[in-house]
């Protein structure tokens, strides 16, 4: 079975796996479109690229793509624009296909592919201020503490390390392709967009519990 992953911003991460093979066998990359026009042509440069990935790759039994992501694109209006703008192509080049397509949020993926009881990497929150006429960055200070949040950008990184999976050489990218690798894992606790693809959908799942007669979900290679 091909599972298709992907996590959708300008720098759109996606990751194709065969769910035969273990998962250091999946190929991941970003698509970057650069933006060398409006929005009508950044949408039609990417539904080109998935195309290309598909004549490549061949046609996924189902696409995942995470629910909720944020544009790298810019914020307000002007993100949100551009962050549907990449779903928008992906949902429409794969409904053309007729492949089920699914969305799953970060904490329905994160938890079936790090683990139940997975704590991430901890990152300092700062703040820009003004210190003696100079600006500088420091650490936000919340009830007389250190404010930390979670690095789940770094530990999709090291949780693909680990797994043997090969990511982009380029380290401000890396994430979004390992995060895609996540998507992918953990299609199984996705949400189809649509009951047209409910049929489908349940048949795959059907498939991946014949595998795993011992009832644990991540049996086996086909996790």
């Amino acid at each position: 079975m091909k599972v298709w992953g992907i996590d959708p911003s300008s720098k759109c991460g996606i990751a194709i796996w065969d769910t035969k093979c273990s998962l250091a066998s999946v190929h991941c990359e970003v698509i970057d479109n650069k933006v060398e026009g409006d929005y009508y042509w950044y949408a039609a440069q990417m539904g080109r690229k998935l195309r290309a990935r598909v004549n490549e790759f061949g046609k996924p039994h189902i696409v995942v793509i995470e629910q909720g992501s944020e544009s790298t694109q810019g914020t307000g209006v002007h993100g949100v624009i551009w962050s549907w703008n990449v779903i928008g192509a992906i949902v429409s080049i794969m409904g053309v296909y007729g492949m089920p397509i699914a969305t799953i949020t970060p904490g329905a993926w994160r938890k079936p592919f790090y683990g139940k009881a997975f704590v991430p990497p901890q990152l300092p929150v700062t703040e820009r201020v003004v210190v003696n006429g100079q600006k500088v960055t420091r650490q936000v200070i919340e009830n007389g503490r250190p404010k930390f949040k979670n690095d789940w950008k770094t530990a999709a990184v090291i949780k693909c390390q680990d797994e043997g999976v090969s990511l982009p050489t380029q380290k401000t990218i890396a994430h979004n392709a390992a995060e895609a690798v996540g998507i992918a894992h953990s299609w199984y606790y996705s949400k189809i967009i649509n009951k047209e693809y409910e049929k489908p959908f349940m048949s795959l799942k059907d498939q991946r519990n014949e595998r795993t007669p011992s009832g644990d979900l991540f049996a086996g290679v086909g996790a």
